[in-house]
């Protein structure tokens, strides 16, 4: 028995893949876009390491997870869920 992937699911899976990365980028810039000098901000650079840190978790957790992980049960997931929390 086969199982057919359809256009959605494929669409679903390229959007679901790329869409934490657009909305890091959409709220980085939106960080950006909003400091302003009368206002006590986090620093930039404190911004940028936040920034790269959750990019890399993503890029580990999400982009490049190998296939193991999705068979090896709840460990991994349960680690994924911790470092969102953080």
């Amino acid at each position: 028995m086969t199982t057919e992937v359809g256009p959605w699911e494929t669409g679903i899976g390229r959007v679901a893949r790329w869409l934490p990365y657009a909305t890091l980028t959409a709220s980085t810039v939106l960080t950006l876009l909003t400091q302003d000098e009368g206002t006590s901000h986090v620093p930039l650079p404190v911004t940028f390491a936040v920034v790269a840190g959750a990019a890399l978790w993503l890029l580990v957790f999400v982009t490049l997870r190998p296939a193991e992980w999705d068979r090896r049960g709840r460990g991994f997931k349960l680690v994924f869920f911790a470092g969102l929390l953080l």
